[in-house]
């Protein structure tokens, strides 16, 4: 996977994925979800914004469910973006829970 804008927070390169990384992020349903919704979004993207724009996409979850839209939520912060923010995808603020999109061209 290749993004071509450079990760200005932290001056990287843009970075190719190994194909090993590419399939991990893609490996899971809501990251690919993630990936979809942040190439329609005006980034940044709160957290809160971006986990009722990927329940309106996954099919067990609920937008109106605010129990389940929390869940999503929490794991989006705990396991999916962080990983996503490692792998040099997406730009994960913790302490603001916003998301940036590097490119909104994401090749995979």
């Amino acid at each position: 996977m290749t993004y071509i804008s450079s990760n200005t927070t932290t001056g990287q390169e843009p970075t190719d994925l190994t194909e090993t990384e590419r399939h991990r992020l893609l490996a899971a349903q809501r990251r690919r979800i993630v990936i979809t919704v942040l190439s329609n979004a005006v980034t940044p993207i709160s957290l809160e914004d971006l986990a009722l724009k990927v329940a309106e996409q996954e099919d067990d979850v609920e937008a109106s469910d605010a129990v389940a839209v929390d869940r999503l939520k929490e794991s989006l912060h705990h396991r999916h973006l962080p990983m996503m923010d490692d792998l040099s995808v997406l730009e994960y603020d913790v302490t603001e829970t916003e998301v940036t999109a590097f490119d909104k061209t994401l090749y995979y």
